[in-house]
C-alpha cells in the first residue's frame, strides 16, 4: 500500500507493529493483529450502541410507560456520552480528511430520533416523558444530541457542509418503527428532506 494512501492511525497502529504498551494506544493496536480480540471488541461496541439508540426491535409508544428516573442515573447516561464523544470527534476528523485525499466530497449529517422534546400528533404522547429501558426520551435524545453537536462541530471546524437532518425533521410515531429507522413513511419523508438540503450542496459543488 503506497505510504501516501494511509491514515495516521493505519501508520501508528498497525504498519509500525505491535504496540506493547500500557493504555489505549497498546489495546488498539494489538486489535489490528487478533481476530479474537478484534471481534470481542466488535461485540462490545455492538451491545453498547444497541443499548443507546440503534435496535431494531419495534417500538410502540402507546405501550411506553412515564418512570421515575435518577438525576443521577440521568448524569451517568449523558457523562458516558460525553466520554464517547472525545473519540467521535476524532474518527469522523479522521474519516472526513481521507475521503478528501481521495478527491471525494464530504457532506455530514445529523441523526434524529423518536423520543426527544414535542408531542407525538398521532397518539398526542409526550416523547419526552415515557421511558424505554428504563431512560426517559428526554434523557435518551439529550445523549444523541452529544454525538449530533460532534457532528456540528466537526462539519464546522472543516468547513464540510452539514444537513441537520435532527433539527428538522419531524418526530412522530408515522415515521419511525423504532428509535432510529424509519418506516416507509418516514424514509419517505426524510429522503425529501435529504432532496431539498442536499440538492443545493451538490450544485455548489459541481
Amino acid at each position: 500500500i503506497p505510504g501516501d494512501l494511509l491514515t495516521a492511525f493505519e501508520r501508528h497502529n498497525i504498519f509500525d507493529g505491535i504496540r506493547f504498551e500500557v493504555g489505549r494506544d497498546g489495546i488498539m493496536s494489538l486489535l489490528q493483529y487478533s481476530h479474537v480480540l478484534n471481534a470481542t471488541y466488535s461485540l462490545v461496541n455492538m451491545y453498547y450502541f444497541r443499548s443507546l439508540t440503534a435496535s431494531h426491535e419495534v417500538v410502540n409508544v402507546t405501550e411506553l410507560r412515564v418512570e421515575d428516573v435518577s438525576e443521577a442515573e440521568k448524569e451517568r447516561h449523558l457523562a458516558t456520552a460525553d466520554a464517547l464523544a472525545s473519540g467521535y470527534a476524532e474518527r469522523l476528523t479522521t474519516l472526513v480528511e481521507m475521503v478528501r485525499s481521495w478527491g471525494g466530497q464530504v457532506v455530514l449529517a445529523t441523526q434524529p430520533m423518536l423520543l426527544g422534546p414535542g408531542i407525538d400528533p398521532v397518539t398526542g404522547i409526550d416523547l419526552s416523558k415515557v421511558s424505554l429501558d428504563g431512560l426517559d426520551g428526554l434523557t435518551r435524545w439529550q445523549r444523541l444530541e452529544r454525538v449530533n453537536d460532534v457532528t456540528r462541530r466537526t462539519a464546522m471546524a472543516l468547513g464540510a457542509p452539514l444537513l441537520d437532518i435532527a433539527a428538522k425533521s419531524a418526530r412522530s410515531s408515522t415515521y419511525f418503527y423504532d428509535l432510529v429507522h424509519y418506516t416507509g413513511a418516514g424514509a419517505a419523508a426524510i429522503g425529501e428532506l435529504f432532496a431539498q438540503e442536499l440538492t443545493p450542496v451538490l450544485k455548489r459543488g459541481s
